[in-house]
């Protein structure tokens, strides 16, 4: 039987090559209007597919929208690096104090509901029967509440 950690190389090696032929795919093909992909637009998907590639566990459990805006908070992404990243961050909800609003999905137990509050979330509503939670969050602690993986 595998290592995970050998699972997990070869899971990356697949995904870089399937990254490569997509973008293959891009430069090699015209869209259907005989317009080309400007270089900078490949570049973009490339690096987004690549930033995707290098998700922890946790971070895989999140929506790209809510991830990345976390990231641009920290700084390790920016509008020179993923111009398209105001229009992505954009469509996420946020209030006065800069939390943004999510909807977690999972059994709900006082634990989460402890975990989002230790990040300095706040719990708009949770329904245990449903598995639902609606919060406002700060970005910078997106992935707490997702747990480990």
């Amino acid at each position: 039987m595998r290592s995970d950690g050998l699972n997990r190389q070869t899971h990356r090696q697949w995904a870089s090559g399937i990254l490569t032929l997509v973008v293959i795919a891009l430069i090699g093909t015209r869209v259907a209007n005989a317009q080309t992909i400007h270089p900078r637009a490949v570049q973009e998907i490339q690096s987004i597919l690549q930033e995707k590639l290098n998700r922890t566990p946790a971070q895989r459990k999140l929506d790209s929208h809510l991830h990345l805006a976390g990231q641009a908070a920290r700084g390790t992404v920016t509008s020179s690096t993923m111009p398209s990243l105001p229009n992505i961050v954009n469509v996420l909800d946020f209030n006065e104090h800069g939390d943004v609003h999510v909807d977690i999905q999972g059994t709900v137990t006082s634990t989460l509901l402890a975990a989002i509050a230790s990040v300095g979330g706040t719990v708009e509503s949770s329904v245990r029967s449903y598995g639902a939670v609606r919060a406002w969050n700060p970005p910078l602690a997106p992935e707490t509440p997702a747990g480990p993986g």
